[in-house]
């Protein structure tokens, strides 16, 4: 099969990101979706720059639709919040677009059931907020180390520890949390501290379920975020291809002074992790 692959550059003196999410060798429809966005707008530019990877429900009806509406409503919706605040309005946009895709679900057969996950961060000034719905992943790269900022919601995360349990169980990629089965739904949501060289790697399962986190470390350092993208979806399809594989990686290469950081980010203590 030709492999449908869709690429989204961004470049600026600070940071460098690219996103790419790749059909696979076996699927007939890529459910995953990503989005990369920030605003020139003088009264949002101060809220960043957003990273998005969504994975349509495989199997449910109308994943692709879900995983769609993830990717354009919640930069919308979080550009458009008018609480000056990016932790309150990450989370407001997550939850509104949770309540639209449930909502929508339900006023027909052929998207009932549609579902997504999503993992988002939201790079602030001198701040990464991480924030995440299901098993797509988020990870921070720093001074040679690979280090999981988000946790997977799912049998397999939950069941690890129980007796007998295998990562192989056929229920181990069942969802425990996702974007659209239920009109409310929880968020994790963490924040960091960026330092000058730090990486940000956002995917979706099918590089996660294929790629080792060290093959992961070795391709970001490697290879320069356009490079490293794509260098990661080969490697997935090299190994079958099953599933649709999302990546965004994205080097920070600059940070704001401290004297030039927005006084809007209020509350970030409470979610900061070292």
């Amino acid at each position: 099969m030709t492999h449908i692959l869709m690429e989204i550059p961004l470049v600026d003196l600070m940071i460098d990101v690219h996103g790419m999410t790749d059909i696979g060798r076996v699927r007939q429809l890529n459910e995953d979706s990503i989005a990369i966005v920030s605003s020139d707008e003088p009264a949002t530019k101060k809220k960043g720059t957003l990273l998005i990877v969504a994975d349509g429900l495989g199997g449910h009806n109308a994943g692709e639709l879900a995983s769609q509406l993830v990717t354009s409503e919640v930069p919308q919706m979080y550009f458009d919040g008018g609480s000056d605040n990016p932790l309150t309005d990450l989370v407001k946009a997550i939850t509104k677009t949770n309540k639209r895709v449930h909502g929508l679900s339900t006023t027909s057969e052929l998207m009932q059931g549609m579902g997504t996950t999503v993992v988002v961060v939201a790079i602030v000034d001198q701040f990464a907020v991480f924030a995440n719905v299901g098993d797509s992943r988020g990870y921070l790269l720093r001074k040679g180390s690979i280090i999981h900022r988000t946790k997977d919601h799912s049998l397999k995360d939950t069941s690890i520890d129980l007796p007998g349990y295998s990562s192989a169980n056929r229920f181990s990629h069942v969802l425990t949390r996702a974007i659209g089965p239920k009109p409310d739904v929880m968020i994790d949501v963490t924040a960091h501290r960026l330092a000058v060289g730090d990486i940000i790697l956002l995917c979706s399962d099918g590089l996660s379920d294929s790629v080792s986190d060290e093959e992961m470390k070795s391709a970001v350092y490697q290879h320069p975020p356009h490079e490293a993208a794509k260098t990661l979806i080969d490697l997935a399809n090299e190994r079958g291809g099953e599933d649709n594989t999302s990546v965004i990686v994205a080097l920070i290469n600059e940070l704001p002074t401290l004297d030039t950081v927005h006084g809007h980010l209020h509350g970030i203590e409470r979610y900061l992790i070292p």
